[in-house]
């Protein structure tokens, strides 16, 4: 169960913090959201510092992991990393190595 109110904590704080800004949520409005209580909250994270601090780690480790499935994907090649963050941008891996030939001319 302390793990479900972690994860809770994680994906309002993701939520509100995107749509609102960090600054702009309140500890009590992401417990209402969340479903979780104030102990609850302390039992996981010391303040709403150490949240945020977590919720970029998720962030960064899913990106991590999601990046390096990608570039597998297409071989392990070094230069698959520009296509896979261009069609993450852009959406058309096809047209990333034009964008990459036309910036590097």
């Amino acid at each position: 169960m302390a793990v479900k109110a972690r994860q809770r904590l994680l994906a309002a704080a993701g939520e509100l913090f995107y749509s609102e800004g960090v600054r702009a949520v309140g500890l009590e409005r992401l417990l209402e959201e969340s479903g979780v209580g104030r102990a609850s909250f302390y039992r996981h994270f010391a303040g709403k510092d150490e949240l945020v601090a977590a919720m970029l780690d998720d962030y960064d480790a899913e990106y991590r992991t999601w990046l390096r499935t990608r570039v597998a994907e297409l071989g392990n090649e070094p230069l698959a990393v520009f296509d896979v963050e261009c069609s993450r941008f852009f959406g058309h891996e096809e047209l990333c190595c034009e964008l990459f030939d036309v910036s590097v001319a």
